[in-house]
């Protein structure tokens, strides 16, 4: 996946699945878009679910999943 891929995700959709990426490099794209992140990566258990928060365009997201069982997404955080 490449930042400008992501960024035309981010722009048309509110939740979208992601195929095998790590997290590290999801984070690396995001910040070639000048997100900001709001806090350290969020993790619990043995199978390392996590939530990674983020701000794109003014809007908050959230990228989560799970290390162990994949199920990547990213979604606008509407709370």
């Amino acid at each position: 996946m490449k930042a400008n891929e992501l960024q035309t995700l981010l722009e048309t959709q509110d939740r979208f699945d992601l195929e095998l990426i790590c997290p590290d490099m999801l984070q690396r794209l995001l910040q070639e878009l000048g997100t900001d992140f709001e806090e350290d990566w969020d993790t619990n258990g043995w199978d390392v679910d996590f939530w990674i928060y983020f701000f794109f365009n003014n809007i908050r997201y959230c990228f989560a999943g799970s290390w162990y069982y994949g199920n990547y997404k990213i979604y606008k955080d509407e709370e």
